[in-house]
């Protein structure tokens, strides 16, 4: 093999590590997200009879709900990200059962959204979008391995208003609906 042909290959070489070394997309590994729900949502919930639990791994201590990052993708450089979770949120209004499970953040379209799995009554209905994010407020900080996203506002979505009312027979509930705010800690990297 000539010297020029060494040289380029080992050129070609470095030139691809260093581009997989700065790649901008890195895998999600774990975290939490954590929402405090917002006393208007709540209320709401209540004075409705329908009262709220958390499910799986996730935990509800006073007004705060937390859902732990099971894995996902983040886009460092656009914070494009779907970040998935275990855990989810139970709705129970008398034998009316609704859980609302495994959510993903996702915030590569137009419109960052959660999506979750909707099990009402024992039965699935499917994945849908649940709840619409708003970023306009949120600060992105990364410090090494980890990645903090924080006050992400939630609102309650139209499709999930509408299937709500409809599971519980209300029609109180509508999208644009104050769910809370959200913070996200979630570790980045190989």
């Amino acid at each position: 093999m000539s010297k020029l042909k060494q040289t380029l290959i080992l050129t070609l070489a470095l030139f691809a590590a260093s581009i997989a070394a700065q790649a901008q997309t890195k895998p999600v590994r774990n975290g939490i997200t954590t929402v405090e729900l917002n006393s208007g949502f709540l209320s709401a919930l209540s004075s409705l009879g329908v009262a709220p639990s958390p499910l799986g791994d996730s935990q509800l201590e006073g007004t705060t709900i937390d859902f732990p990052i099971v894995e996902g993708l983040l886009d460092e450089s656009d914070n494009h990200a779907e970040i998935i979770h275990s855990g989810g949120l139970q709705l129970k209004a008398g034998d009316t059962i609704v859980q609302l499970r495994d959510f993903t953040i996702d915030t590569t379209g137009s419109q960052p959204v959660i999506t979750g799995a909707v099990v009402a009554d024992g039965k699935i209905v499917g994945r849908a979008v649940l709840f619409d994010l708003s970023l306009s407020g949120a600060s992105v900080v990364a410090r090494g391995p980890l990645v903090l996203i924080e006050n992400v506002q939630v609102t309650l979505a139209p499709g999930a208003a509408a299937t709500l009312n409809s599971v519980f027979h209300i029609t109180a509930l509508a999208g644009g609906l104050q769910i809370g705010n959200a913070d996200v800690v979630a570790v980045v990297g190989k």
